[in-house]
């Protein structure tokens, strides 16, 4: 399972639909299907085990359920299902807790039209809380580096770090939120040259989170390829509130000189991907603040010039 997400990961396909998730994959003649549209907790009918669970996506204007059950020291808390006729998930995740077994975390998300998923894995259940009816879950791995389940699994069985882990690991839940959000509403493509590689896209944020009002929603958000989020960030293409595009002068004499272009081209040109949705839009006035520090430092001469 894990492979099949990697696998899809490595493609650009790291947000996959339900129907991709129902169908599945194929291990040795056997379709493996990975949720079901009516349980949170799932396994397949051969597994003794979970082997997945999922969280829905928030509805419009609510925060996202999950939210609120990752504690402090970045512990997902994941609820027990509450109905008798569900009872069989639960013993299925007891089982996964009682073996060790790895399980992938399926967190819906919907900012736009069509609903996706994004797979957090690998996912240990490493306590129970019987009083909360809650499972304790500790979610490790990189999302840009390949699955290392041995690592995984002594990081969360010792109590050695476990404070520093786990806020990272709560940080990092965060900043993939963001990332799925601000990625699905921009259909995966860079507002600014349209490139449709999803393994080179990246959520930038327009007033960085270090700010206070740098909050990780789509609307302070951009989707950007690599190179026009660092173009972005260090100041050398600048996008103002009507969505304009400007390159730095610094930036377009460098390319007529070399006889090179990566920024010049989009110069005076508009975003050719935004959301629908005008709540998720880039805001206007986050664009502005970013803009007005891009022309500060420009026409101020801080960032130095080209040497011709």
């Amino acid at each position: 399972m894990m492979a099949w997400f990697d696998a899809r990961r490595h493609e650009g396909r790291e947000l996959t639909t339900f129907r991709d998730l129902e169908v599945g994959f194929l291990w040795h003649g056997h379709r493996i299907s990975l949720i079901a549209r009516n349980q949170g907790i799932w396994k397949p009918a051969a597994f003794a085990a979970a082997l997945t669970f999922k969280t829905t996506a928030p509805k419009e204007g609510r925060e996202a359920p999950y939210e609120d059950r990752i504690d402090e020291d970045g512990t997902l808390r994941y609820k027990m299902a509450a109905t008798r006729d569900k009872e069989w998930t639960n013993r299925a995740m007891m089982l996964a807790a009682e073996r060790g077994y790895p399980l992938a975390w399926l967190v819906g998300t919907k900012p736009a039209n069509t609903l996706y998923y994004y797979a957090r894995f690998p996912a240990f259940i490493t306590g129970v809380d019987l009083e909360n009816r809650e499972f304790l879950i500790t979610i490790g791995g990189d999302p840009d580096q390949p699955v290392d389940l041995s690592d995984i699994r002594k990081r969360a069985a010792e109590g050695i770090e476990r404070k520093y882990v786990s806020r990272w690991t709560k940080q990092r839940l965060h900043q993939q939120r963001f990332r799925e959000n601000v990625l699905s509403a921009y259909d995966m493509s860079c507002a600014v040259c349209d490139m449709p590689h999803a393994q080179l896209i990246e959520a930038a944020h327009i007033v960085a989170d270090a700010d206070d009002a740098g909050i990780p929603v789509v609307a302070n958000g951009l989707a950007l390829c690599r190179v026009h989020h660092t173009a972005y960030d260090k100041h050398l293409l600048g996008i103002d509130e009507s969505r304009r595009i400007h390159v730095a002068e610094r930036a377009r004499r460098l390319e007529e000189v070399t006889g090179r272009s990566a920024l010049a081209p989009f110069d005076g040109g508009r975003l050719t991907h935004v959301p629908e949705r005008r709540a998720l839009q880039p805001d206007g006035q986050r664009l502005r603040r970013h803009f007005d520090r891009f022309v500060d430092l420009n026409q101020g001469g801080l960032l130095g010039a080209v040497d011709l």
